[in-house]
């Protein structure tokens, strides 16, 4: 099995571990993904002319599927973005609770425009 099949396979495991895992432990997902992506890497960097029509074939699919895979990462980035700025959220409201008396730099000025 040349790099390019390896790399094909391991698209396509990728890609169905994150379509049924997707609502698994974030972290154990973010782990096994950078697995995957780093032994995916390595098949491709083993990868060397010639190439066959088979092997340019198999290319054109790794690129839509690889389409597909870049689709689902965005997804769980876009998912863990939205949770670290929930938290940053809950963070400000919490110290604004705790402290509600504390001098904001933008409250208290006038500005004459008088002349």
């Amino acid at each position: 099995m040349n790099g390019l099949q390896i790399s094909y396979k391991l698209t396509k495991e990728l890609i169905s571990y994150l379509e049924n895992n997707s609502d698994g432990n974030r972290d154990s997902i973010i782990e096994k993904v950078a697995e995957y992506l780093d032994r995916r890497e390595k098949a491709i960097s083993i990868v060397s002319p010639p190439y066959s029509i088979e092997d340019e074939l198999l290319v054109r699919e790794l690129v839509q599927i690889n389409k597909e895979l870049n689709i689902l990462l965005e997804q769980i980035k876009k998912e863990i973005q939205k949770s670290i700025n929930g938290l940053s959220r809950k963070k400000v409201s919490i110290n604004r609770y705790i402290n509600p008396y504390e001098m904001r730099q933008d409250e208290g000025f006038f500005y004459d425009k008088k002349k």
